[in-house]
């Protein structure tokens, strides 16, 4: 899928929204709830919905965390180009 990116603006929806749905896919293939992986990642449950309605991107801290836990390398939450 080519994705047209014209400015700044349309970069960050698109990081934002496939963050958002990689995010919710390792979540739900590894049946991990938002109120766990909050727990276990010592995190608030607003950034974990934050993260997964697209209102907020994680911290580069929270980041590594998410891809610790999941055991998957970073580059997994972001387009692919």
């Amino acid at each position: 899928m080519i994705i047209k990116i014209k400015n700044k603006d349309d970069l960050k929806e698109v990081i934002k929204t496939t963050f958002q749905n990689n995010l919710k896919e390792i979540m739900i293939k590894e049946k991990v709830p938002e109120k766990v992986l909050a727990k276990e990642l010592k995190i608030s449950t607003q950034a974990i919905s934050n993260y997964l309605t697209g209102k907020a991107l994680p911290t580069i801290d929270n980041l590594f965390l998410l891809s610790f836990y999941f055991k998957c390398p970073i580059n997994y939450f972001f387009p692919k180009y």
